[in-house]
């Protein structure tokens, strides 16, 4: 605790930073998910193979890169992911984070489940492509979602 020039206590602001950075993770967490969500009318670059490493079968309509933006208090943030067969990547140029690489991707016919391990967090997307849209749910450190 810190005496201000009235000798009252002032807070020890020292925890700003870790609030900051939960803010940011629940931020990036919200970022993948919309950019599933954003980039659903988009079209990628798709795969020739449908095949993915485990050998089950995969929709193509996810393949490809999917750019985004999220709506935030400071304004938009583009974000884009780059889905392919056995990977992809995640960029949020405005956070400095370029092709950031994807933990696992898994492809089952119309479902899509995206694993992602950042600072300690580990972060799951659950998505289906239906009716040229993706539903998603995503899960982070025990906290779960439905997005649509």
């Amino acid at each position: 605790m810190f005496m201000n020039q009235y000798g009252s206590i002032a807070k020890n602001i020292g925890n700003f930073h870790i609030g900051r950075e939960i803010v940011l993770k629940k931020l990036f967490v919200l970022c993948c998910t919309l950019l599933l969500l954003a980039g659903c009318g988009q079209k990628g670059v798709i795969a020739e193979n449908n095949e993915t490493k485990g050998g089950s079968a995969m929709s193509e309509q996810f393949i490809g890169k999917w750019e985004g933006n999220i709506e935030t208090p400071n304004g938009q943030l583009p974000i884009i992911v780059d889905l392919q067969k056995d990977g992809g990547t995640l960029s949020v140029p405005a956070q400095g984070i370029s092709n950031f690489p994807l933990k696992s991707v898994k492809y089952t016919g119309d479902q899509v489940t995206v694993s992602i391990q950042l600072n300690g967090s580990f972060i799951e997307i659950d998505g289906t492509f239906k009716n040229e849209q993706i539903e998603a749910t995503f899960q982070q450190n025990g906290g779960h979602s439905h997005l649509s």
